[in-house]
């Protein structure tokens, strides 16, 4: 693919001298030369001071607006877009495209062949842009992590988790779980009922308070009781809190999630 493209872009130069390569002056022809030699050999940096010279004896010879100076330009925009240098390149592309435009219309392969070279930079600098953006991200949330596993187990526990929902027998299931600093714990379970289970009740919920304890990475949280609320259909009115039973959970942190047998909840930021 490389040796093709450079070859293409050799025979490119050369058929473009509007009167053949006889019209060139001999300092042309040698930066050309060596131009096209350093490329080939995927010397980039060091062709461009070539680049520049034929550039400039091209604007002299030739024109600034000739198709021998676009032919150049490509030629230099390409060196530049090898290295990943998206900011040279792109304007020089752009000059190339309009002057071969220019020269032999919307359609000549001349301006189909800079126009490729073009929309090849754009595609490469809107994935190095979408790159750098995930690489920062990335980096932002590692720290963060990194941070909370080196944190003691009390700071990553504080806060509220939650399951995805759960299709049960008394419909969609969600429990959230709050940690306080001060060691106190609050556990929600919402139930969005089916039709089936009781065709008047839409939704209802149940609560539970306690405290919580930590052992090495498990969290041993004991509820003092249950309290159920809930919602009948076409009616704002709730019913309730009832007292509950007392209950005991214990969850194992690990790899910044809590789990239990049957439930894994995730910190919500």
């Amino acid at each position: 693919m490389f040796i093709r493209q450079a070859f293409a872009l050799v025979l490119a130069i050369l058929l473009l001298w509007p009167v053949g390569l006889y019209a060139q002056s001999k300092a042309l022809k040698e930066a050309d030369n060596q131009a096209i030699a350093l490329f080939k050999a995927g010397k980039y940096e060091q062709a461009i001071p070539f680049w520049r010279k034929s550039l400039e004896l091209s604007e002299k010879e030739f024109g600034p607006s000739s198709p021998t100076t676009a032919a150049v330009l490509d030629a230099l925009a390409q060196t530049y877009h090898r290295q990943g240098l998206y900011t040279e390149a792109a304007p020089l592309y752009q000059r190339s495209l309009d002057m071969f435009k220019k020269a032999y219309g919307p359609d000549n392969r001349h301006v189909a062949t800079v126009r490729e070279h073009f929309a090849a930079l754009l595609r490469e600098t809107v994935q190095s842009v979408v790159a750098k953006e995930m690489k920062a991200q990335m980096k932002k949330a590692r720290a963060k992590e990194a941070a909370r596993s080196s944190a003691p187990i009390e700071s990553a526990i504080v806060g509220t988790w939650q399951s995805e929902p759960v299709l049960g027998q008394l419909g969609l299931n969600q429990v959230t779980l709050t940690f306080n600093e001060d060691g106190s714990v609050t556990s929600k379970a919402d139930f969005i009922s089916f039709p089936s289970f009781k065709a008047d009740l839409e939704y209802f919920w149940l609560v539970s308070k306690g405290t919580y304890s930590i052992d090495g990475n498990e969290v041993t949280s004991n509820f003092g009781g249950t309290w159920a609320v809930q919602k009948m259909r076409g009616n704002d009115e709730t019913v309730g809190p009832k007292k509950g039973k007392k209950s005991t959970q214990v969850f194992r942190l690990k790899d910044g999630k809590l789990f239990t047998k049957n439930m894994e909840l995730t910190r919500l930021k």
